[in-house]
């Protein structure tokens, strides 16, 4: 009976089903063949009843339908060829029904496991994919589109901006490449003798665009073995080859204006080369390049040879920069002996000479390549009785060979193994802060380092270069006095506190000889100052002769540092934590010295605490009263009630903190060896500190209760009362500047100020944002070495 009806039904001269008027299409009658049940709507190829009937009856009416046209007149649902020959349709009558394009898409995706291979082979035939691109609307197959790209695919069309919600139909259903890279790569793969050299430098600058903004996951060995690379040979002739063939890169001129003609190199020019960079360290290329592969062979000739004339480029007075280069970058030699190397950059003798004879040599296909450097190099010599490092005697080759050439050969020489001679890999930034260091004057050698984030290290800085600094921290002991800031004082307002008392000082530095016969020397070491407003040595109960400006080393001096720290940890322990008012600025002395040139001093160096421990240098000493104050904060903010969850030894993040190992509650703690910020960052990530400070009245209850700072905390310590005014270096200014600026409350600069720290009287004060309190006027701040002088008598730091 089903075969009749269906039967009748086709046979019907205009066949016997109805079709509902859809668009400006009219109604017609059609028979089975030419219908769908299920299928997309607005289909031009075929009618899709379901939706034409679905406005015109009810669901009972529709279910009722759905089982005549399906059961007795066998009409189908859409299948992905019916689809795929609507999309021909589509792409023939030029339709941009985007909206309807888009829908049969969805509806493949929803039939994609049945029949996915023929569907991918579809796509692959015939141009079924529409896109707009660049402006123009077009139909392409699969492997002419891409999923996504940063970069325009000459003849590809990227789908990810119009199918975003489609990624998986066309990547995974249909095999549209996901990732570009992967299109050139297998281009590249498909050279052969017969590929144009243009057409395979073409596609590998656009490999390299991509590579430059996107993530390349594609091993590249394939390709290493594949002739994609452009050689010139010393003929001139030039051939595709694979990495087989053994070729230079061209990254250094004047190495190529002494090799080329001599040796095969790829066919790029210098600013090729640039501009491949991606793409050379994507293939693991960059050790091909002129100046990784070219060995230089440095040797001494006859001739006149003297010491280094400019002394900023005498590298004993550069040792301890040279160490923190060494130390930053792991040094072999520096791993091994620190202190050895140590001793022996500051004995390096650099010697001017006019024989400095280079030869410059490469090896490929077993031949080695020399010839002689057209400017002058550098000679290292290590022998058991030290190190001695050659330069040539002309200005212009000297100027190059500390620019270029010494920095190189001191970055290998660090990375070379000094028992087994072998070489390490010579990061580029090692060469980079070498070269800086080797072309700057001594003073700021510290500086440069630091902006080029060379750490510091837990090696005291003994040689000559300090002596800038040494001054500056003389008498008055402060933490931050020991860091390699150069002096500078700051401008003085007038004072009847500190009397008229005026003269000359002839300050002699610890460890040098006052007996110097050498005027230069004398004027280094002998620092003559006119003292305008100098407190008397009896006020300070000091003297001022240079007798008692030297710094003796008794051999007791780790027992007594030792017994400090004892009464600082004991005194920690028992402290609390203070409360805002605890640092009144109203007793700070009001004066700096009127003239630049004049030496300031606090007068406290701690006799009164009947320990009075010495170092070898001012310096040195410096630095471990600043670790002991460090210690004292430490401490107290270690025993806090309730506790700082998150704190310990890894939020002390200071150079000097290396000092306390010698307490045996500290001796398993390791130095500091990272970038240095402030002495203490915390995260404050359940609101442990800021509850305190809210507690203490430094920080309002309400504008700061749900805040979860980053703290930064530096401590000033003096051997002096609270009222000392105290120094910050132009970085700790700057970082309280930024930090300040900050938005919201995300980060809070705080200065911890420890006094009295060799009495028996130890306290701290706390200065929250002290940039506020500068520009609120209840802090100046003068010179650039940033001395924190009062504004306004009474005023409290944290109101």
């Amino acid at each position: 009976m089903r075969e009749h009806v269906k039967q009748y039904f086709d046979d019907l001269k205009v066949g016997g089903i109805f079709v509902p008027a859809q668009g400006s299409r009219k109604a017609k009658w059609s028979t089975s063949k030419e219908c769908l049940w299920e299928a997309p709507r607005g289909m031009l190829s075929k009618y899709p009843l379901k939706h034409l009937y679905t406005p015109e009856l009810e669901t009972r009416e529709i279910d009722d339908l759905s089982r005549f046209f399906r059961q007795v007149l066998s009409v189908p649902d859409a299948t992905w060829s019916d689809l795929t020959g609507e999309l021909g349709k589509m792409r023939e009558s030029g339709s941009r029904d985007f909206d309807r394009i888009r829908s049969i898409y969805h509806y493949l995706y929803d039939l994609r496991a049945l029949n996915s291979g023929n569907l991918r082979q579809e796509f692959e035939n015939k141009r079924l994919i529409f896109i707009m691109k660049n402006g123009q609307p077009g139909w392409y197959k699969t492997p002419e589109c891409i999923w996504s790209s940063s970069a325009e695919i000459r003849g590809k069309a990227t789908l990810s901006s119009s199918y975003k919600d489609l990624q998986d139909f066309f990547v995974d259903t249909l095999g549209v490449k996901q990732l570009p890279v992967q299109i050139l790569y297998d281009k590249l793969l498909r050279t052969t003798t017969q590929t144009s050299m243009v057409e395979v430098k073409s596609t590998i600058r656009s490999l390299n665009e991509l590579l430059r903004t996107e993530a390349c996951h594609v091993n590249p060995d394939a390709l290493l073995k594949a002739i994609v690379f452009p050689v010139k040979y010393p003929d001139n002739k030039k051939y595709l080859r694979s990495t087989d063939t053994e070729f230079a890169i061209v990254d250094r001129e004047y190495l190529v204006k002494q090799l080329q003609g001599r040796i095969k190199l790829l066919d790029y020019s210098l600013e090729e080369v640039r501009c491949l960079k991606p793409f050379f360290e994507w293939t693991g290329l960059t050790s091909r390049y002129l100046s990784s592969s070219v060995e230089r062979i440095s040797s001494l000739l006859d001739g006149t040879r003297r010491p280094i004339s400019m002394p900023r480029r005498d590298l004993k007075r550069k040792a301890h920069g040279l160490l923190r280069v060494a130390a930053t970058f792991d040094s072999p030699r520096y791993c091994s002996d620190p202190n050895r190397l140590y001793q022996l950059l500051r004995m390096v003798d650099v010697v001017e000479m006019a024989g400095v004879s280079t030869v410059l040599s490469i090896s490929q296909d077993g031949h080695l390549t020399k010839v002689k450097a057209f400017l002058g190099d550098a000679h290292i010599d290590e022998t058991p009785d030290g190190l001695k490092i050659y330069v040539p005697m002309d200005e212009k080759a000297q100027q190059c060979c500390f620019a270029s050439f010494l920095p190189e050969r001191l970055a290998g020489w660090f990375m070379r193994d000094h028992v087994t001679q072998i070489g390490g890999k010579v990061d580029i930034a090692m060469v980079s802060a070498l070269t800086a260091l080797l072309t700057v004057d001594i003073p700021v050698v510290d500086t440069i380092l630091d902006h080029l984030g060379i750490i510091p290290i837990p090696i005291v800085n003994e040689g000559v270069g300090v002596v800038k600094d040494q001054v500056r921290a003389m008498d008055q002991v402060e933490d931050d006095a020991a860091s390699s800031e150069p002096w500078a004082t700051p401008k003085s307002s007038t004072s009847e506190d500190l009397g008229g008392a005026s003269g000359t000082l002839n300050t002699w530095i610890a460890g040098t000889d006052g007996n110097s016969s050498s005027p230069a020397a004398n004027k280094m070491i002998a620092l003559e100052r006119e003292l305008a407003s100098l407190p008397s040595a009896q006020r300070h109960g000091r003297s001022t002769s240079a007798g008692s400006l030297h710094a003796p080393t008794p051999s007791t001096g780790d027992t007594l540092y030792r017994m400090l720290l004892d009464k600082v940890i004991a005194a920690a322990r028992r402290a609390t934590f203070p409360y805002s008012g605890a640092f009144d600025m109203s007793g700070l002395l009001d004066v700096l010295p009127r003239e630049e040139s004049t030496l300031w001093f606090a007068g406290y160096d701690g006799f009164d605490a009947g320990i009075g421990f010495r170092s070898s240098s001012q310096l040195e000493r410096n630095k471990k009263i600043g670790a002991a104050g460090q210690l004292y904060a430490f401490e107290l903010l270690s025993r806090l009630n309730p506790t700082l969850r998150d704190w310990g030894r890894e939020n002390w993040r200071s150079g000097i903190r290396q000092y306390v190992t010698i307490h045996p509650d500290y001796t398993d703690m390791k130095a500091w060896r990272e970038m240095e910020t402030t002495g203490f960052t915390y995260k404050d990530k359940h609101g442990d500190l800021t509850a305190v400070l809210v507690d203490r009245g430094y920080l309002d209850r309400e504008e700061w209760h749900n805040a979860r700072p980053e703290y930064f905390l530096d401590v000033k310590t003096t051997t002096g009362p609270y009222n000392t005014p105290f120094y910050m270096s132009k970085y700790q200014y700057k970082r309280m500047q930024d930090v300040h600026n900050e938005k919201g409350h995300s980060k809070v600069y705080m200065i911890l100020r420890v006094f009295n720290i060799e009495s028996q009287a130890i306290g701290m004060s706390v200065c929250i944002d002290p940039e506020r309190q500068r520009s609120d006027g209840r802090l100046l701040f003068t010179g650039e070495t940033w001395s924190a002088v009062p504004g306004n008598r009474g005023a409290r730091l944290g109101d």
